[in-house]
């Protein structure tokens, strides 16, 4: 009777203690949140100020000049300008080397703000990328803080606010900057499902960006067939076969709309069908994209080296780091599968070697850096106590904070002062090579 008088007394000490501290551990949680919050906010802010800094672009490529054409016949014309393009296409084989203008997913958001606004200049894409490449920094730092870690969405932010690559395409017309956003917002969806498969407006939203994405461009098929391949496997993984096959339905009901509504702008499939097979023709044809985008694997993975030193380090250390870790955040398992997989298919294209057909894979890769960080930090933390830890962790900070300079110095370098058009893997070789 003793004993259980005392266990009882001991059970009844530990719920008053637990009661206690409850409060403050809450308390201390509560303020760590608000810290990374407020440094979340703080790098995204400074990555938002550093996109609107350089807007002004001295040349013009080729393609934005054209995508703007396109989108200013829209708005002049309204949906019965995609009529009139496709037909201008088709008699004129000298342009099919240029993006085409059944790329609606693009064109006709572009045309809308240039009919808001007024104007019809190439500045209106520019600033359209630039408001989309803002708008995927707050989704990295929603996707990283709910699904990831603080450390981890901090470092990430840190490398994509100064990365060179969203850098150079978030002041351009181009529709990578577009493409980019709809990829993370599919990741988000997915991380959100894969949390709780019960919730079905995600799968609405991932459909929607998915089926956005392929209207895009042509590559936006394979950003969202990779993206529907990770959902479908982590819905198999917890065994929700019916959620996956849900997955398929819904996104073959989406696909078919987009492209219904395409066909109806284009009066027919047939019309469009044929504007993307001469396209795709005319890429073997076309004299830059053979001699500027072409090289083998090894220069074109070299070349996220040049572009970002430590942030491509840290990338290829964070997928290794990923099968330490990928149990705890299963998502990281996904971001791997889709920007391995991405820059495989793009490396196995012909003449595709140009970094911002992968800007797909922009956040994922700062991401993975961020895990290969954060990684460290843990590993330094639980092997080292006191000042040598402490030290250790400072030297990181110094580390984010050198690949952060570096980084938006070879932005300023090789895309700014040279005024070059385009981020193909010879150009940013070339530029490297420029003292």
């Amino acid at each position: 009777m003793g004993k259980k008088k005392r266990n009882k007394n001991r059970t009844i000490e530990t719920r008053q203690e637990t009661a206690q501290a409850g409060p403050l551990a809450a308390l201390d949680a509560s303020k760590r949140r608000a810290l990374a919050i407020a440094a979340c906010a703080a790098l995204f802010i400074i990555g938002a100020m550093l996109r609107m800094t350089d807007m002004d672009v001295k040349y013009r490529s080729p393609d934005e000049i054209v995508i703007t054409y396109q989108a200013r016949a829209i708005a002049e014309r309204g949906l019965q300008g995609i009529d009139f393009l496709i037909k201008e296409h088709k008699a004129q084989p000298s342009i099919w080397i240029y993006p085409s203008p059944v790329r609606i997913g693009h064109l006709l958001p572009l045309a809308a703000f240039m009919k808001v606004t007024g104007r019809t200049d190439e500045k209106m894409g520019a600033y359209m990328s630039m408001a989309l490449s803002i708008a995927t920094l707050a989704l990295v730092a929603a996707l990283g803080l709910r699904f990831l870690n603080a450390p981890i969405t901090l470092f990430a932010l840190a490398f994509l606010a100064v990365s060179p690559m969203d850098l150079a395409i978030a002041r351009r017309t181009w529709q990578d900057s577009v493409l980019g956003f709809l990829c993370v917002g599919m990741i988000y969806c997915i991380a959100a499902i894969s949390k709780n498969a019960r919730a079905f407006f995600w799968y609405i939203v991932f459909v929607i960006l998915g089926s956005w994405s392929i209207l895009i461009k042509e590559s936006g098929g394979v950003v969202y067939g990779l993206c529907g391949m990770w959902l479908i496997g982590a819905l198999a993984a917890k065994k929700e076969y019916a959620k996956a096959v849900l997955v398929i339905a819904l996104g073959a009901v989406g696909t078919l709309i987009g492209i219904g509504f395409l066909a109806y702008l284009s009066h027919g499939v047939a019309p469009f069908l044929e504007v993307l097979r001469d396209h795709m023709g005319a890429i073997a044809r076309n004299e830059y994209a053979i001699e500027y985008q072409s090289c083998s694997w090894f220069r074109f993975i070299k070349g996220f080296w040049i572009l970002s030193p430590l942030g491509a380090t840290f990338c290829a250390t964070g997928i290794v780091v990923t099968f330490f870790v990928g149990k705890r955040y299963p998502l990281l398992y996904g971001l791997v599968f889709f920007t391995v997989t991405l820059v495989i298919i793009t490396m196995k294209t012909p003449y595709c070697m140009n970094y911002r057909y992968v800007s797909a894979m922009f956040a994922p890769f700062c991401l993975l850096a961020g895990t290969a960080l954060w990684y460290c930090a843990a590993f330094v933390k639980d092997k080292l106590k006191g000042a040598a830890s402490l030290a250790v962790i400072a030297c990181l900070m110094l580390v984010v904070v050198i690949a952060a300079a570096v980084d938006y110095s070879a932005f300023q370098k090789m895309f700014v002062r040279t005024h070059v058009k385009d981020i193909s893997i010879k150009i940013v070789e070339d530029v490297s090579a420029l003292p």
